[in-house]
């Protein structure tokens, strides 16, 4: 597959027209950050070791559910922003960073669908997290959860060290959600950071 390599340390691609909708008024991403990842995806683990470094509130809840994240959002505290890292989802054993557990592609599925539908509900913005691991095999694609985060997403935030792929070229070209591109998981902050400077306009 064809990469465009990316030649900045960091490419954000904007969308100066916010031509995605919310309900109404415009969506900021904020801390809180409560993430989740789908399958055997390590980003939200990744992206909460990073920012406990410095100092951004985020926790990273492996096996979140749309019921769970309804009740966290009711909270005073509750979080501002939800991130749905990538992963492979297939059929058998799962193994997680605790234990193993049984991975049902429908359930997994359904899980990811719930969560960004209760998300959008609650007018709390999505953000999808991709990180690239280069060559995968069956059991390690995440071509399946990029299709049920990515195109439902108010922003994007990729990690690759080897360029776009097609994939990401096409969502780029569109122009519909902002999409970061780094190189480094180390810069996910600035990553971050460049988002919660951002008004989003109006999210779907």
């Amino acid at each position: 597959m064809k990469r465009k390599i990316v030649s900045s340390i960091i490419l954000v691609i904007l969308v100066l027209s916010a031509t995605t909708a919310l309900s109404s008024g415009p969506v900021q991403i904020k801390p809180p950050i409560l993430a989740t990842a789908v399958g055997d995806g390590e980003g939200s683990v990744i992206l909460n070791l990073v920012c406990g470094w410095k100092g951004i509130e985020c926790e990273s809840v492996l096996d979140l559910t749309p019921a769970a994240l309804e009740e966290r959002l009711g909270e005073i505290d509750g979080p501002g922003t939800l991130v749905v890292a990538t992963g492979a989802i297939v059929e058998g054993d799962l193994y997680t960073i605790c234990n193993i557990e049984k991975m049902s592609i429908e359930k997994e599925s359904s899980r990811i669908e719930g969560l960004i539908d209760v998300a959008k509900s609650n007018r709390i913005p999505v953000i999808g997290l991709h990180i690239d691991r280069g060559i995968t095999s069956p059991d390690t694609d995440p071509g399946k959860s990029l299709d049920l985060i990515m195109p439902h997403a108010d922003a994007i935030i990729l990690v690759t060290h080897i360029g776009m792929d097609e994939y990401f070229e096409k969502i780029a070209t569109a122009g519909t959600i902002p999409l970061i591109v780094i190189d480094n998981s180390d810069k996910l902050i600035e990553a971050l950071e460049v988002l919660f400077s951002m008004n989003l306009g109006e999210c779907e």
